[in-house]
């Protein structure tokens, strides 16, 4: 049947695509090892689809059978390692190997067995059902939910299935073939390499949108923090500000901004930039939650979830007690001027930052070392408090 000889060469070329398109990915983004295993998963998966193929035209007999069943064996244990990486779980190494030669061990052992007998079919498929069941127990303990990880159980759900079912398949319809070389003009050679290509299509176009969506979420993170302290860059801020806005009207929550720029002192002029040192600092002084950015050279930005106006200035007070005592990491003894306004109703975050931004001019016009608050909206008269 040449369709099943078609269908094998279809596979072929689709795992070697994706391979290539996974080495694509890892070469783009370093960080994303899961794909550079993906990639190697599916150029197993090419191997044993070509190994097929010269089984097929009779050409080393059982070599060929041998590297069909441990190519794909490696393949699994290659998208498992993927998946343990992409899902952060630990997979020592010696199980890995274990599995491997307990598997190739059972692979030998069965060569000899009649070709169409259901042991030999269903000890044969064994090792694949079951590091496909382990890869599915590997994603749900995870605890990610997302919808891609929900595709993915299911596509590995599926592929499991595929597995199970193929000595019954090879049962109704008409047996794998009286020798290794017949297998490819079988029914059921058409039926499994069908299923099987469809099995791995779905896998790889998954596992390649998860290590996609991994790449491209690291850019964003990277591109919304700012390289020298880690902080939210104005990009980040403005992102992740709008939405806790948006969040604290809905629930009619408080929420103050920090508006503060540092000037250093005349005599240190040439103190080392903040980094992520300083960073840690200004976390410890205005908590976890709070939203931390670098919005320039010397200038900074705080949102206070949960926070009022005097639990704000509270905070604010301690920054320019110890920028003035020179305690900050690269604070060098420089003044620091800050600005402070909490939310009203309505406000987006371009209200706040408005406001925000008036009081802090009002305290680098006072020269430095200052605290301002602003007024309310509805203040015709503004007037700041000097801290």
């Amino acid at each position: 049947m040449a369709g099943a000889v078609f269908v094998l060469a279809l596979n072929i070329s689709i795992a070697s695509t994706m391979a290539i398109a996974f080495f694509a990915v890892g070469h783009f983004d370093t960080l994303n090892r899961a794909a550079n295993w993906f990639g190697v998963a599916f150029l197993l998966a090419g191997v044993s689809f070509s190994a097929e193929y010269v089984l097929h035209v009779g050409f080393a007999d059982a070599p060929a059978r041998l590297v069909i069943a441990l190519a794909m064996l490696g393949c699994f244990l290659a998208i498992g390692h993927g998946l343990a990486r992409r899902y952060e779980a630990s997979v020592p190494v010696g199980v890995v190997l274990a599995l491997f030669a307990a598997s190739a061990t059972l692979h030998v052992l069965i060569l000899d067995l009649p070709r169409g007998s259901f042991l030999r079919l269903a000890l044969y498929q064994l090792p694949y059902v079951l590091l496909t069941l382990a890869g599915i127990v590997l994603v749900w303990r995870s605890g990610r939910r997302a919808l891609l990880d929900l595709v993915l159980l299911g596509v590995l759900a599926f592929a499991a299935l595929s597995f199970a079912a193929k000595p019954l398949i090879a049962g109704l319809a008409g047996g794998v073939g009286e020798a290794a070389q017949d297998y490819a003009v079988t029914l059921y050679a058409l039926i499994s390499q069908s299923s099987g290509g469809i099995a791995a299509l779905l896998l790889a176009m998954t596992c390649l949108a998860l290590v996609v969506s991994d790449s491209i979420a690291r850019i964003v993170r990277s591109a919304e923090r700012d390289q020298a302290t880690g902080l939210l860059s104005r990009n980040g801020f403005e992102r992740h500000g709008a939405r806790l806005m948006i969040s604290a009207q809905a629930g009619g929550q408080d929420v103050a901004l920090v508006l503060f720029g540092i000037v250093p002192a005349a005599e240190r002029l040439n103190e080392p930039q903040p980094d992520v040192a300083f960073a840690g600092a200004l976390v410890g002084i205005f908590g976890p939650d709070a939203l931390i950015a670098r919005m320039g050279a010397s200038d900074y930005a705080v949102l206070l979830p949960q926070t009022n106006l005097f639990g704000a200035r509270r905070q604010a007070e301690v920054l320019r007690a110890r920028f003035a005592a020179g305690t900050l990491p690269a604070a060098g003894g420089g003044a620091v001027s800050i600005g402070i306004a909490e939310r009203e109703a309505g406000d987006s975050l371009s209200d706040i930052v408005r406001r925000t931004h008036w009081a802090y001019e009002e305290a680098r016009r006072a020269g430095g070392g200052q605290v301002r608050l602003a007024a309310r909206s509805a203040f015709t008269l503004a007037r700041g408090l000097t801290g």
